[in-house]
């Protein structure tokens, strides 16, 4: 406040004073807080480019959330919207499964026989009502009844838990449904191999398995690994975020325990 004025002796001795006082010292303090606060400003200007590498994983983070919320995360009830067309597919693929194990390729014996060509007689009798193929490809059709039985219980389980009442909007029961949906056709897709190489020919068997195996079984194998992946994010990224919410909880509570409110 004696700054502005020119410095006489009167100045002087008033200035005196006020020290003496402790005026001018309290003065003093109060402002070199104000200095002090005005250096963090400058030190974050000084270093902008800390700021902005530390934005650039926030903003890649926010990117892949919201890649992950458009295109992987379960939008909505659709379970619940497509659960008519869960229930058809599901009663379609246990009615060819019991049909092909009734009817089983190369069909039954009409009749008791001993002299049927294949190994009636290696088996002492070829029944009536017995597969055909199962004297004469034994291994492989046990193979083809074993893919079939293991499709037509699955796809039964599905039945089942869409007419039980149980909440399919829980994550839990998607997963079920949707895992139960996979093994059923998976198996659905070998029992047909199977059944293709029971009736086929013996002169171009070989043909036929060379024209297979190499394209089906390997599209087949990177659609599975593709929609298992998908299911594995899913999974890993609800975990994360029940964990955070879990943790955000304990936290609100542990500081109401510690700091109780007034």
């Amino acid at each position: 406040m004696l700054e502005p004025w020119p410095r006489d002796f009167i100045s002087l001795k008033i200035e005196e004073m006020l020290t003496e006082s402790g005026v001018l010292r309290q003065v003093y303090m109060n402002s070199t807080p104000q200095q002090h606060a005005a250096s963090p400003s400058m030190a974050s200007q000084e270093q902008p480019n800390q700021s902005t590498n530390q934005e650039h994983p926030n903003e890649r983070r926010k990117t892949w959330e919201n890649f992950w919320s458009k295109y992987l995360q379960f939008q909505g009830n659709w379970i619940e919207e497509t659960r008519g067309t869960l229930m058809l597919v599901a009663t379609v693929i246990a009615t060819m499964t019991f049909q092909s194990a009734i009817s089983p390729p190369g069909g039954v014996w009409q009749e008791n026989t001993l002299t049927g060509g294949l190994n009636c007689t290696t088996y002492g009798l070829c029944e009536a009502g017995t597969a055909v193929l199962a004297y004469a490809w034994p291994h492989e059709f046990i193979k083809f009844m074993t893919y079939n039985t293991i499709s037509f219980f699955w796809s039964l389980g599905v039945v089942l838990l869409l007419i039980s009442g149980f909440p399919l909007k829980n994550k839990v029961m998607m997963w079920v449904l949707t895992f139960a949906m996979t093994v059923a056709v998976t198996f659905m897709a070998l029992t047909y191999v199977f059944a293709q190489g029971l009736v086929t020919p013996y002169h171009i068997i070989q043909q036929v398995y060379n024209m297979r195996y190499p394209r089906v079984v390997v599209t087949w194998g990177v659609l599975l690994l593709v929609v298992g992946l998908i299911h594995t994010l899913r999974f890993v990224f609800w975990v994360k975020k029940r964990t955070k919410l879990k943790l955000h909880t304990l936290r609100r509570v542990f500081a109401r325990t510690n700091y109780p409110a007034v």
